[in-house]
């Protein structure tokens, strides 16, 4: 190696733009997989995804593009838990097909770094709007040897609707 070549990596070492931190390679990471499903390119955010985690999150993802539409994406905070493991905070702005009501579902995402690579381990919901993975309301589950539950009729009602009809 020259002299030359030496001085420049060792210059390079000592400065943060030559190589990016470990924060700055998980919020391009996050970036990547959500940009990338919110335009429904799920195969490039699926390479961003942990091989156990990969049928959950196909499962998860599986009406995005379809069955529902995401406006927007949104990265709100990313929490490191140790050197390898970080959460990232993710609002997702969505709708239903035929429907104008804009949803929000704030969503955590647990990351994993390996050998310099960071990858989703795991997503939930964190707040907000039911429905985004699939999901429904806890008063929609099946409620086994109670009364029916009448909030149960519709999969997509999150609230109760009483029509009160007039003369």
């Amino acid at each position: 190696m020259s002299r030359a070549l030496l001085v420049a990596a060792v210059l390079c070492l000592g400065t943060s733009g030559c190589a990016p931190s470990s924060s700055q390679r998980l919020a391009e990471s996050a970036n990547n997989l959500n940009v990338a499903a919110r335009f429904g390119r799920m195969d490039m955010a699926a390479e961003l995804v942990t091989p156990k985690a990969y049928d959950v999150f196909t499962k998860h993802h599986a009406a995005w593009g379809a069955n529902i539409r995401l406006v927007d994406v949104d990265i709100h905070a990313m929490h490191s838990i140790d050197s390898n493991n970080a959460d990232v905070t993710v609002a997702v702005s969505w709708q239903m097909p035929n429907d104008t009501t804009l949803r929000l579902t704030e969503l955590k995402q647990r990351w994993h770094d390996t050998r310099g690579t960071w990858k989703l381990v795991s997503e939930e919901r964190l707040a907000g709007d039911y429905g985004l993975f699939g999901d429904l309301p806890p008063r929609s589950l099946p409620n086994p040897g109670g009364p029916p539950d009448p909030m149960s009729a519709s999969r997509e009602a999150q609230f109760r609707t009483r029509v009160i009809a007039g003369d």
